[in-house]
């Protein structure tokens, strides 16, 4: 039977909550990660190169750390031929007047120079979010060539309008789909990964 890949997530960031934390930070849960998801027959890892707002507690901080990280796994990924999947991730304030909690930053003005740092400090793959202007979605895929952009899916929504989404996007030039919420908290988990399937690979 297929079994799915595993990727080895390698770092741990505080900035998901519901409030913004006192202090930023993105750090890796330990040196030898990649080493570990060797052991592990992992197909890849991923870690954030994330962009906070400039007046965010520990903002500056935080993408330095991504960038020491991103680095660091570059290296290990290259002595053990492991691909490394990158996830720049741009937030803004929810409330620009209260700014006490993050909101997801989609204007490519933003992310194309982000997924262009990535790509520059040597992902292998790129998983990032979509633009709410899908018709820029190729600046991103431009900007990444050749390495693959996998989008990610966001929060969970009704299944038709998702696998529409899921549709146009690929139709649009994504490599892939990195979706979770739209999966484990759908009622049938492995019925609608055979539809996400079908979408990317045109096959049940």
């Amino acid at each position: 039977a297929k079994v799915p890949a595993l990727v080895v997530r390698c770092d741990v960031a505080n900035i998901y909550g519901t409030k913004a934390p006192p202090h930023a930070f993105c750090d890796l849960q330990n040196p030898n990660i990649v080493e570990e998801a060797i052991r592990l027959d992992a197909t890849g890892v991923i870690c954030n190169l994330l962009l906070l707002p400039d007046d965010a507690p520990g903002g500056v901080e935080c993408q330095r750390q991504c960038i020491n990280n991103v680095a660091l796994l570059r290296a290990e990924c290259t002595k053990y031929n492991m691909p490394l999947l990158v996830e720049p991730l741009a937030f803004k304030w929810s409330d620009p007047q209260a700014k006490d909690r993050f909101a997801m930053e989609t204007d490519v003005a933003v992310t194309q120079p982000l997924v262009r740092l990535a790509c520059e400090l040597g992902a292998d793959v790129i998983k990032c979010d979509p633009p709410t202007d899908t018709s820029q979605l190729a600046k991103l895929i431009n900007v990444a060539r050749p390495r693959p952009v996998l989008l990610r899916g966001g929060d969970k929504g009704e299944e038709a309008a998702v696998l529409d989404t899921a549709t146009k996007l690929m139709e649009l030039g994504a490599s892939g789909l990195v979706y979770g919420r739209n999966i484990i908290h759908h009622e049938d988990p492995s019925g609608i990964t055979r539809k996400f399937m079908h979408v990317i690979h045109g096959k049940p």
